[in-house]
Parts: structure tokens; C-alpha cells; sequence
């Protein structure tokens, strides 16, 4: 049977409790001034032609079967020509403000998505959108959104007709607005939340996205504990721009530190950006979602979810890496720098990472932990006691680029592309590329997952020499990821500020001068090692050989002074690093076997 491996990419809705990217709030003054004059006036129309909404359904019907790793589609493009001089309606109040609406619909749009490349407000004017029964409002949008690209986007409105509103104070200039929308995404499919949340009661879902049923809350025991915390808080929902939705990870550099640099790193799938973009205007009006989650393990009670838009390109395998077929992919990874940090109510964190290539097949119980936004649903979680190390993706060129998990809890399906994959210690050690879709009941949650290795990224020698005009540092992790040039195998999670790293110098400095490692070199592969601790340090202890494979794997319980004795006497002869994991911090030892 032919094995095919379908993009996890599907796009839903912002909950009900979302805010949208930094606005002011505030209401519009066509509702606030309750006037009756405004309320009465015959607002101007927009009225835009359907798109072919079959024609898209077949053509994602196509791109699945085929299994093109690319963004589930769920909107289709409407180009249009809209501002203030040639559309809507103005309406000018005594004391010398200005009020500029519109009305815009799209038939049979589940969903309207509008994207604006003018977009600068003077000080003071402020911008807002309502659905057509006004239960959802967004803005204000003011001044401060404005980017260096001169664009921006906003939240999707419910429904296919959206009213849009500019308030001018006394004063302003309306030649002085620079405001142009020329594309509006007509969703038809995928926006069962927001219909939810803000349409008539015939329009109410059992849940709020199309996924599976079957998936696990990210919230659930399953996903407990400090670490696993810690990388569930790392993840976010991406909108890929009038694409759809995907799944990320903020992630950690060896160069944060409290009071200096803490670079909020984002890493995704390639695949989830086909146009293999290199450049920060097209990640401009990407929106990243924090803290879309269930509250509890069964709900309904969803976290208080914030938006950040904007990111800047910094690194990506390239998309596709080959030719034919289209949709092979060798590495699968892409690096963004958000420009603006997360918030700090969210809690969120920048996940640790573990660069091994493999792990000891002696360990018992070792579970592997996903988190993700399967079809842009609340965030869940997904588990696999035991990982192939030998994956690919679609391709058979190179030979174990991805880690193949078989869920024994959850699964994943579109909308999880691009979400990390955690070890035991809650460090990242790949992100989602795809997997088969499954059937019946669960369907089509899939219960395969082929993670990208986040090893193969640090280097990924096959861009270095495939693609020479994008080697070096935009092709990979390890420039970006490692600027303090410390050639760490793993790095630990930290805050979304950094404010727990202030002195990871100093730790790392303590917990290396606490640990001594004899004899060094062992003639028969026997080693001591001799711990002497402050206070009580809990330890994971990996035995990684040169060309980063995990060959031996040990737990060392809390303790402040011991002395423990290692077998390594099956390992051939050569150097090996012993990797020491604290919840602070972590440190190697060079230890030679003859």
C-alpha cells in the first residue's frame, strides 16, 4: 500500500475570549454617540464576487490525496480596491469630526480575512470592524500598528459581511490617512469558532473547530509536570497569513540573558510557508496565538488567549528541497524572530532544546511528549513511548532526517504542522512535518507523526551544498540558536523575559566545578563520578558519542554528595561526552574510553 504523508495544516478561528493584535479597545462612535441621524444613514456597499468555492474544495481534495506538504487551505483570495475615496460612506458631526464607514460582503463567506497594504493612521484616528449583527467587534486599531512595510491585518470577522469604520478627531487631515484594503480572504471552512461565538443559533457547533475528537487536552495529566509545563507554554497557534493555521514553539538561545539580549525565537515547519519566503515582509502579518487552551483537563473553560503580529525572517530549510516530486522535504524547519515579545500574563516560555540524534534503547518508560492546535482547536497533546530515529519525509534521499512517533496518546492531523516534539526533560528535539491521515471514528486525526530533527537543522548539511545561494547562517539553526558559540548538546528552557537566566553563567560554572569525572581516559571503560553539591540537584545523565547519537542514558536522583560508577565498557573506544541536565542548567564532560 502506498504510504502517503498529508500536510498537518488546517486553519480554524480565533475563541471567543481572543484579543486580536495590540489594539486600544474602545467603542466606535456610529454606536457610542447614539445618534439617530448615524444610525439611520445608508451606509455604502462593497459587494464582491464569490470566488469558486468548489474549485478550491477540489483542488485541497487533490493536494490531500496526493499528499502535498503544503498549508491546508481554508480561504479563498478576493482581490479588491477599497478606501476612503472611492468607497464608503463619510458622515461629518458639528464639533468637527469625521466619521468614514463601509460595508463589505463577500456571498456564502463563512468568514471574512482582510489584509491592507497601506495602512498608517495619524495620531488619533482609530479604526474599527464589527460582524453584520455587531456581537463581534475589533480595534481599536490606531497608529501604533503601523509597520515598517506600511501593512497590517486583522482578525477575522464572522460571517460574509463586515462593517468598517474610521473615527477622525477635529483636525486631522483626511488626505493624511494612508488606508488601502486590496485582498480579503472569503473563508469556507474551518470557521465553526467563530460562528460559535458570534452567529445566529443555527449556526452553534458541538465543538469549536473540526478537530478530531480524539485528541487530548494539552491541559490533561498526560502533559504534567514541570518540564512538560514549561514546553506546553512554548507553544503557539500561527495564522499563515490568509492560509490558514500551524503550530509553533518559542524557543531558547544560548545568548538570552536577564537584563541583556532575550530574543523571542519561534520555530515552525518550512513546509507551513510554501512560497519559501526569505525575506521580513512576508512574515509581516503573520498572527502568533498564545495561551489558547482549556483551563482543565476537559474544559470548557478556555484560557485568556493574546495575539502578537508580526515576525522577522531569520533561517528555513528550503521549501521544496527538491524538484520533483514537489513535495519531498529533507529538513523541515523555519526560523522567525517575533517583533514583539509574548505578554507577560501569558506565561509563556522559551523551550529548551536536546541536539541528539538518537536515544539509548535501554530506557524504560521514556515517553515523548507533543504539543499542538490540531485544526486550529485548543492546544493539545500528544504522546509516544518509543521513537524510529531512521525517518524521512517524503523523500529517500537522505536517511534520517525525522524522528517517527507512534502515538499511544492523541495523535496529530492538520492544523499541527510545525509544533514541537519534547523529550522526557521537556526539551525540543523536533518539529512536525506530517503523517497519515487516520480513519474511522478518530478520523482524521493521524496516529504516526515524522517530527524534523532538530540535530539535522542545527547544520543541515543537505541545503549547505544543494543550495548555495541560501547556505550558511539563513539555512540553518546553530548561527541564530547558538550566538555565544558554546556548542552546547542541550540547552534549558527559560521565561518568556529571561528573568530565571540572570545568572546562567554562574550556574553552569557551579554545577560544572561540582562534577568530577575519573579515571579520564578509562583503559576499561569504567568510569566515577564524583558529585559535590551545594544544595540537592536532580540530574539527567546523557552519554553522547561524536557524531551526536545518545548511546547511553542514565536518572540521577536529587542529592547534594555522591559518588555513582559507570559501565560505558560496551561503547567502542573513543571520546564521548557526558551531558549533565539540571532544572538551572546544563554542562558536558569529555571522557575518553581506550
Amino acid at each position: 500500500m502506498k504510504k502517503i504523508y498529508l500536510a498537518v495544516f488546517l486553519a480554524c478561528t480565533m475563541g471567543g475570549a481572543a484579543h486580536a493584535q495590540i489594539s486600544e479597545g474602545g467603542i466606535p462612535w456610529s454606536m457610542s454617540l447614539q445618534n439617530d441621524v448615524i444610525k439611520g444613514q445608508d451606509v455604502a456597499k462593497v459587494e464582491l464576487p464569490a470566488p469558486d468555492y468548489d474549485r478550491y474544495r477540489k483542488e485541497d481534495e487533490q493536494d490531500a490525496l496526493a499528499g502535498i506538504a503544503k498549508p491546508y487551505r481554508v480561504e479563498a483570495r478576493v482581490y479588491c480596491d477599497i478606501d476612503i475615496n472611492n468607497s464608503g460612506t463619510w458622515y461629518y458631526l458639528e464639533d468637527g469630526r469625521k466619521i468614514w464607514r463601509a460595508v463589505v460582503t463577500i456571498p456564502e463567506a463563512q468568514a471574512l480575512d482582510f489584509f491592507y497594504d497601506k495602512f498608517t493612521l495619524p495620531q488619533g484616528v482609530r479604526y474599527f470592524l464589527t460582524n453584520e449583527s455587531g456581537t463581534q467587534l475589533l480595534g481599536a486599531y490606531t497608529i501604533a500598528n503601523k509597520n515598517e512595510f506600511n501593512s497590517f491585518t486583522n482578525d477575522q470577522v464572522q460571517g460574509n459581511t463586515a462593517r468598517i469604520e474610521l473615527n477622525i478627531p477635529a483636525g486631522v487631515d483626511p488626505s493624511s490617512i494612508d488606508f488601502h484594503i486590496h485582498r480579503i480572504g472569503a473563508g469556507y471552512r474551518g470557521f465553526e469558532n467563530l460562528n460559535r461565538i458570534y452567529g445566529a443559533a443555527n449556526n452553534l457547533a458541538e465543538r469549536p473547530t473540526d478537530a478530531s475528537p480524539c485528541h487530548r487536552n494539552a491541559n490533561c495529566p498526560e502533559g504534567d509536570g514541570e518540564a512538560w509545563t514549561k514546553a506546553k507554554n512554548a507553544t503557539v497557534r500561527i495564522n499563515i497569513d490568509d492560509a490558514g493555521w500551524c503550530s509553533g514553539t518559542m524557543i531558547n538561545n544560548t545568548g538570552n540573558a536577564a537584563g541583556g539580549a532575550c530574543i523571542p525565537y519561534l520555530l515552525t515547519a518550512s513546509h507551513c510557508d510554501s512560497p519559501n519566503a526569505h525575506d521580513d515582509e512576508h512574515f509581516a502579518n503573520w498572527k502568533f496565538n498564545f495561551n489558547y487552551q482549556y483551563t482543565t483537563c476537559e474544559g470548557p473553560a478556555v484560557s485568556e488567549m493574546q495575539t502578537r503580529t508580526g515576525a522577522y525572517f531569520r533561517a528555513r530549510s528550503y521549501y521544496p528541497t527538491f524538484p520533483t516530486p514537489a513535495n519531498s522535504l529533507v529538513a523541515d524547519f523555519l526560523l522567525l524572530e517575533l517583533k514583539s515579545p509574548p505578554q507577560p500574563t501569558t506565561n509563556a516560555y522559551l523551550a529548551g532544546w536536546n541536539r541528539a540524534s538518537s536515544f539509548s534503547d535501554e530506557l524504560e518508560d521514556y515517553q515523548f511528549v507533543g504539543f499542538h492546535h490540531p485544526a486550529g482547536d485548543v492546544k493539545k497533546l500528544s504522546r509516544s513511548n518509543f521513537v524510529d530515529v531512521n525517518g524521512t519525509f517524503n523523500q529517500t534521499v537522505v536517511s534520517g532526517t525525522h524522528w517517527t512517533a507512534n502515538y499511544t496518546v492523541g495523535g496529530s492531523e492538520g492544523g499541527s504542522s510545525g509544533s514541537g516534539f519534547f523529550d522526557k526533560n521537556g526539551l525540543l528535539i523536533g518539529d512536525l512535518s506530517g503523517g497519515p491521515n487516520g480513519t474511522g471514528d478518530c478520523a482524521p486525526m493521524g496516529y504516526t507523526g515524522e517530527y524534523s530533527k532538530f540535530t539535522y537543522a542545527w547544520n543541515n548539511e543537505f541545503d549547505q551544498t544543494a543550495f548555495p545561494e541560501f547556505a550558511g547562517a539563513k539555512s540553518r539553526l546553530k548561527d541564530w540558536l547558538d550566538p555565544a558559540g558554546l556548542n552546547p548538546m542541550t540547552l534549558v528552557s527559560a521565561k518568556y523575559d529571561c528573568s530565571d537566566i540572570s545568572s546562567i553563567d554562574d550556574v553552569e560554572s557551579q554545577l560544572s566545578s561540582s562534577i568530577f569525572v575519573y579515571p579520564n581516559p578509562s583503559s576499561n571503560g569504567v568510569v566515577t563520578i564524583r558529585l559535590n553539591f551545594d544544595v540537592p540537584h536532580q540530574l539527567e545523565l546523557n552519554v553522547v558519542d561524536v557524531t551526536g547519537a545518545v548511546r547511553k542514558s542514565y536518572s540521577i536522583p536529587a542529592t547534594s554528595s555522591a559518588e555513582h560508577t559507570l559501565d560505558l565498557s560496551s561503547l567502542a573506544s573513543g571520546m564521548y561526552m557526558l551531558n549533565f541536565v539540571s532544572k538551572e542548567a546544563s554542562v558536558s564532560k569529555k571522557v575518553i574510553i581506550q
